[in-house]
């Protein structure tokens, strides 16, 4: 079964109601990708900063300690949060535009909404924290 088939999505070649489909899903992803812009920059700035935290403090455990690979630990997390905003925008384009990606399993639902709401209240606390120090200090 190729991905033609497997797509319950219209294409542009099936007429007047495929170029509304191709229209609406292109809507869609400039709405997306507006709301995307906003709201992963808000997040993924604190969780560089976390992440830039967590590995200066992997060196400094492994200067002390000598050689406990810690920053290695840490590095794959930190290019993660590197790359995490701007690769997002590929996968907003891949998951509108590309092929129908195949679902092997079930996400874990509860324990990824666990995350996304540590991420959350960990950005919406830097960026209060950060509020606060700039109007404290020239406000």
């Amino acid at each position: 079964m190729n991905a033609r088939e497997r797509s319950i999505v219209l294409t542009k070649d099936d007429g007047l109601v495929g170029k509304f489909v191709a229209m609406t899903k292109f809507l869609v992803y400039i709405l997306v990708i507006l709301i995307w812009t906003v709201f992963g920059f808000l997040m993924w700035i604190p969780l560089i900063f976390r992440m830039m935290l967590l590995f200066t403090g992997s060196v400094i455990a492994e200067a002390i300690m000598a050689n406990k690979n810690y920053t290695a630990l840490i590095e794959a997390r930190l290019n993660y949060a590197i790359a995490f905003y701007p690769s997002t925008f590929n996968r907003i384009g891949d998951s509108i535009f590309g092929n129908p990606d195949k679902i092997e399993e079930r996400p874990d639902f509860k324990g990824d909404l666990k995350l996304i709401a540590f991420e959350v209240l960990w950005s919406i606390t830097c960026w209060t924290l950060s509020t606060y120090v700039i109007m404290a200090r020239f406000g």
